[in-house]
């Protein structure tokens, strides 16, 4: 009985750490961790990186994963595919956030000339929203 009112206290801290730090387990994948907003910017950029479309797009709203600007496909928008490692330096603040919507701001070192990107210094601001409890996902994007 111990081990159970234990359990259920641990399972308790679980959910409250997952409503404070994220939104909503109705995001595309399971895979997606609930985090911070932040902490979801530096995973969409380490999968555009490691140029894994899947876990890229699973860091999308549903209605932008088929979105070729958001990188549903290299080949639509781009003629090639993006460097590995494209993105150094990655920097990245929360500009605005509420329950379920969130602003962050992003700035990187291009490493290459890629498809309109030059090289050098850019920044970027992800706009994201969740459900609660769940994970923030990338409903859009800009580039200062």
């Amino acid at each position: 009985m111990i081990a159970t009112a234990r359990s259920r206290g641990i399972l308790g801290a679980i959910l409250l750490l997952a409503i404070v730090a994220g939104c909503s387990k109705d995001g595309p994948l399971e895979s997606i961790p609930v985090q911070t907003p932040v902490d979801t910017a530096y995973a969409y950029f380490q999968a555009f990186n490691n140029l894994d479309l899947e876990l890229l797009q699973a860091h999308l709203s549903v209605d932008k994963q088929a979105d070729p600007g958001f990188g549903g496909d290299w080949g639509f928008w781009y003629d090639t595919v993006p460097p590995r490692d494209f993105f150094g330096d990655v920097t990245c603040t929360t500009a605005s956030q509420t329950a379920t919507s969130a602003e962050v701001d992003c700035s990187f070192t291009a490493k290459k000339d890629w498809e309109g990107f030059a090289r050098g210094a850019q920044r970027w601001r992800l706009d994201m929203n969740c459900v609660p409890p769940g994970p923030w996902l990338i409903d859009d994007w800009s580039r200062d």
